[in-house]
């Protein structure tokens, strides 16, 4: 009774709503005015290295008047940097965006996205690794642990309180953005968010979104000869980044082994393509 009763009451008010906005709207119009903006050619743009980008163009009018000239144009490099234009001398992705804002002032933007990368890398290292316990290591000066290690530490209740949540197997991704550049979901190898359990224990208690809340996400590209460079990392706990990093990958045994330098500790991963086991 209590629920019709308040279900009633909300139909009236809406009932009142619209009533009201009948009246007040009477004699205008909701019509709003947007630059009609396309892009010409496609979205997605793939360069090899030193291929000159040619802008494919675009239209731009605002009621039937063209406003081309008045479209504002800005590319971003994969850093997040504004740039002058689009570089082909590395591998890199590049978004540019084109913003359109009408004569009643309504703003309208689309974006292409031009993708750099080296024809001539023929290894990838899209997929899932799986760390090496007995080959990765943290060297911090006082406790120069393998990942296997640590992982008797931490699953044991007498040292961690929270090692129901510390895993004995971690498995990294390394996902393909274009060819030779990849974004890696830890490069830490797992340390905080797997061995500590971070990982499984935030995703518990505050959602799925906080999985990799203590993971060194980050952008690596790989070399044609099989070296990694790192773009960019980030570990979202604190903040901040990787202070050093070297990485190599094996083709043939699917192996990658990352040496970084993280808040003064040396972190000394190795990983397998799954594929690879």
């Amino acid at each position: 009774m209590k629920k019709n009763i308040i279900y009633s009451a909300i139909f009236l008010l809406a009932v009142l709503a619209i009533t009201g906005c009948s009246k007040k709207s009477a004699g205008l119009t909701n019509v709003v005015d947007y630059v009609v903006l396309k892009l010409e050619g496609e979205s997605q743009v793939l360069l090899g290295l030193n291929e000159d980008y040619v802008e494919p163009g675009f239209t731009a009018t605002d009621k039937g008047a063209d406003v081309k000239a008045n479209v504002e144009v800005v590319i971003v490099d994969m850093m997040g940097d504004v740039v002058d234009e689009v570089t082909t001398d590395s591998p890199g992705i590049f978004t540019i965006y084109y913003t359109a804002t009408s004569e009643d002032g309504f703003t309208i933007t689309e974006s292409r996205q031009v993708l750099v990368y080296d024809p001539l890398l023929e290894a990838s290292i899209a997929g899932e690794f799986v760390v090496d316990f007995e080959k990765s290591q943290r060297v911090d000066g006082s406790r120069d642990w393998t990942w296997q290690d640590w992982s008797d530490y931490y699953l044991n209740p007498d040292n961690w309180s929270y090692s129901d949540y510390s895993l004995k197997k971690i498995t990294l991704t390394f996902t393909e953005l274009v060819p030779g550049i990849y974004e890696c979901d830890d490069l830490l190898g797992g340390f905080y968010t797997g061995l500590r359990g971070y990982g499984p224990l935030y995703k518990e208690n505050y959602g799925a979104s906080y999985y990799n809340y203590y993971s060194m996400g980050g952008l690596v590209l790989l070399n044609a000869d099989l070296s990694i460079d790192l773009i960019s990392s980030e570990i979202p706990s604190w903040g901040d980044g990787l202070d050093d990093f070297e990485g190599e990958y094996d083709d043939e045994t699917g192996v990658i082994e990352i040496h970084s330098i993280y808040g003064g500790m040396d972190f000394n991963v190795v990983m397998v393509n799954s594929n690879k086991l």
